[in-house]
This record gives C-alpha cells, structure tokens and sequence, in this order.
C-alpha cells in the first residue's frame, strides 16, 4: 500500500454560460430568482451576482464554445441562437479553491432561466 504524505487536493471547478439582454442590477437579479433582500439566504445570491460579473468573458462567436468541449449540444444550440438574436452572452467559471461562496456554487449543476436572463452553472469542461 502506498500513502501520500504531501499536499492533496479535492478541488472542483464549475463553468458558467450567462445570457442576457439587459444588465441587471443586484436587486433586478435577487427579484428575478425569488429572493428578498432580507431573506437569509440573500447574501449567497448577492454574492453569486458579483461572482458572475467578476469572472464573466464574453463570447462573441459560437465556435468559442465548440472548441471548448461545452456539452451538451442543446447548449450550444441555444448560444448560437442567442448571438444571432443579438443577446450577451459570457462563459467564466469558479473554483473550489477560492472562498465559501464560490465552493456552495461549485457542489452541483444548476440552471436559472428567465424571459431576459440565462444562467446555466456545470461541471468544469474549460
């Protein structure tokens, strides 16, 4: 049996895709997803808004994406539409390794979809 005596890591990362027509303000975005700002639970999502901002890159071309590796074709799909329709659209992603925050968001998959706005969080692929 062997036994690793040095620096171990169960890091994590998760890749973002964000479109949207508008910027939004933070309390645009907490309304959108059913958050009151007095609620508990506002601070995580006050502070996912600064993440997605912080970490986004635009995506000016679908090709960015294919080359990538970004699953699932629906999603690219979905991309290639927005960018014809003239949206924004941005990937960026988060990492374990960062703060509390960034590792609550990086424990699964998720998906916020609004008429003006799309979020959808996966496994890092990027």
């Amino acid at each position: 049996m062997k036994i690793k005596s040095d620096f171990i890591t169960n890091s994590s990362s998760t890749s973002f895709i964000l479109i949207y027509e508008d910027e939004l303000s933070k309390s645009e975005f907490l309304k959108m997803i059913g958050i009151e700002e007095d609620s508990a639970l506002a601070f995580l999502f006050e502070n996912l808004y600064e993440k997605l901002w912080e970490y986004k890159k635009p995506v000016y071309t679908p090709h960015f994406l294919f080359n990538k590796g970004v699953p699932p074709d629906e999603l690219k799909t979905q991309v290639s539409e927005a960018l014809k329709e003239g949206l924004k659209v941005f990937v960026g992603n988060w990492s374990t390794e960062v703060d509390i925050i960034e590792d609550f968001f990086c424990t699964d998959s998720f998906e916020i979809k609004e008429d003006k706005f799309y979020l959808h969080a996966f496994s890092c692929y990027w």
